[in-house]
């Protein structure tokens, strides 16, 4: 019975106890960063164009979004880090159909932030950043093609969880602000559709890798 005991308290320190142990002493690391997300976007949609009264009638999203980044950062302390990020990110498509139209818009946008991150004795970190991002929106409709491209600053907030020294998993809320009137195509002698560059949100999942330089 002792035995058997002692092999649960085994195996229950194994589980739970050791791994509390080792993430004790985690500290924010110094280094190379790489990491990539995945998540649910929602997109702000072109409005209804008077001048076109029957299109577009409707639009449906694609909400699959996804990023891959690379940066590096600086312990400060043992707890908190600053540094900075460049990523890329794949914000889905807006389809919108209309009588005898279809349009179909793909968003990306590349990200420049500064960032900071604060890890707590629970090994929950809290993290946020700031900077820009360059977006594209490329359309493809039943008339013409077009692209509109410009710069919109960027705020991301979120909390991670430190599973090693090295790795770190993340939920993180972001928002690309969004303004009109970024590109416009004449439609000579009938009027003008304007093409806006959308405001984007996001949650988003993740994980990162700090391939460390130093302490």
């Amino acid at each position: 019975m002792r035995i058997k005991l002692n092999i649960i308290g085994l195996f229950l320190y194994t589980l739970i106890g050791l791994p509390l142990t080792v993430l004790a002493s985690v500290r924010a690391p110094t280094g190379v960063v790489i990491g990539a997300q995945m998540g649910y976007n929602s997109l702000n949609t072109w409005p209804k164009n008077p001048a076109f009264p029957s299109l577009p009638l409707g639009s449906t999203h694609q909400h699959l979004s996804w990023n891959v980044f690379a940066g590096y950062d600086f312990a400060i302390t043992d707890h908190l880090q600053m540094g900075m990020e460049i990523g890329y990110n794949n914000n889905g498509r807006i389809t919108y159909i209309g009588h005898n139209f279809i349009g179909r818009v793909n968003i990306t946008d590349t990200s420049v932030l500064l960032t900071t991150s604060y890890i707590l004795a629970s090994n929950v970190s809290v993290f946020a950043k700031l900077g820009g991002a360059l977006v594209t929106e490329d359309a493809h409709t039943t008339y013409l093609d077009f692209t509109a491209k410009d710069w919109q600053p960027k705020a991301v907030t979120g909390i991670g969880y430190m599973l090693s020294h090295n790795f770190e998993m993340t939920l993180a809320y972001e928002h690309t602000f969004g303004k009109g009137e970024a590109y416009v195509v004449k439609q000579t002698a009938i009027a003008q559709q304007l093409l806006k560059i959308q405001a984007i949100n996001r949650i988003m999942v993740g994980i990162n890798y700090t391939i460390p330089m130093g302490y």
